[in-house]
């Protein structure tokens, strides 16, 4: 059957596929194609070339129609398609198979396909959806999220669920598992995804006992909860809601918005080495040096007694 996408062209669907999901973007894909021009002429087959083709959707590295038609496909699904200028070559062509503004047809098969992405050391996120955006947090950025921990991936055993959204400020926030941070820097604005973290691997928990901050309402203020991890293989389901990219010093305009950054992450690292985390505490201090005015470093520094224990128990 065939129907009209709102992505801007018409698919032809020759075979249904299996399954419910299809590849969102951030994924690898692999297909079988045939391209043609309006009147028949093949410019493209990897049938007859004996290898199908593997790409990351998403990532530009084919036409933008290709790209958003296997986004509506299923596993094994053999659809045809034909493609607007707009969508394909555009004015510029592909010299000297494409010419310039020309419609293309295509005979797609969606050979398979993954939405797990391997970050590396034992490290896999799997995409449940994408974000409406593309920009991605960076060091520093403070991240919103909705966090989940489970200690099984077949059951989905719930180990923890916070109630709230939290705020992780990446290469500062001592997290379960430097992984999350590593994830959060691949994820996209509204982006939901698993992330699954063996247990022994370099980002295994580094805890039993992490203090994460979470964000105020009107109901319920801001405050700081300690979330309890086991030491096992671990499942977590990250969604992330909004991120700020934080100033740098120089970017700030004048001594009023250093002190009051500076300020916060003095508070914020106080707040830290109560609940035992002490990492957190003086990465959080550090930063706030870093930001501040020497004329009022007194003002913002963690006081020494405090300052002394955070560094005697990371040494511990």
């Amino acid at each position: 059957f065939s129907f009209w996408m709102e992505l801007g062209f018409s698919k032809n669907i020759l075979r249904e596929g299996q399954g419910t999901t299809s590849p969102l973007k951030g994924c690898s894909a692999t297909i079988h194609y045939l391209g043609q021009l309006e009147d028949g002429t093949t410019f493209d087959d990897t049938l007859k070339l004996g290898r199908p083709f593997k790409f990351n959707v998403g990532r530009a590295e084919v036409i933008v129609g290709l790209d958003n038609l296997v986004t509506t496909m299923k596993k094994g699904e053999k659809c045809s398609v034909v493609f607007p200028p707009s969508l394909a070559y555009g004015e510029s062509g592909l010299p000297p198979f494409i010419p310039s503004q020309a419609t293309l047809k295509f005979e797609v098969e969606l050979v398979d396909f993954s939405n797990d992405i391997d970050l590396g050391s034992d490290l896999i996120k799997t995409l449940l959806s994408n974000g409406p955006e593309w920009e991605r947090p960076s060091y520093e950025s403070k991240c919103t999220v909705h966090l989940k921990c489970y200690s099984s991936s077949e059951s989905y055993i719930n180990t923890f669920e916070l109630q709230r959204p939290a705020v992780v400020t990446i290469g500062v926030d001592v997290l379960f598992s430097s992984g999350i941070e590593k994830c959060l820097k691949t994820m996209s604005k509204g982006e939901r995804a698993i992330l699954s973290v063996k247990q022994g691997s370099s980002y295994a928990p580094i805890g039993d006992t992490v203090a994460m901050k979470l964000i105020g309402s009107e109901e319920s203020p801001e405050e700081f909860v300690n979330v309890t991890i086991p030491s096992t293989d671990l499942y977590f389901e990250i969604q992330l809601l909004d991120f700020v990219k934080e100033r740098a010093g120089w970017e700030l305009n004048g001594y009023e918005e250093k002190y009051s950054q500076a300020l916060q992450r003095k508070n914020d690292g106080n707040q830290f080495f109560t609940r035992l985390n002490y990492e957190a505490a003086i990465k959080y201090v550090a930063l706030g040096v870093n930001t501040e005015n020497k004329q009022s470093q007194a003002k913002k520094h963690m006081n020494p007694l405090s300052q002394t224990l955070t560094f005697q128990k990371i040494q511990e």
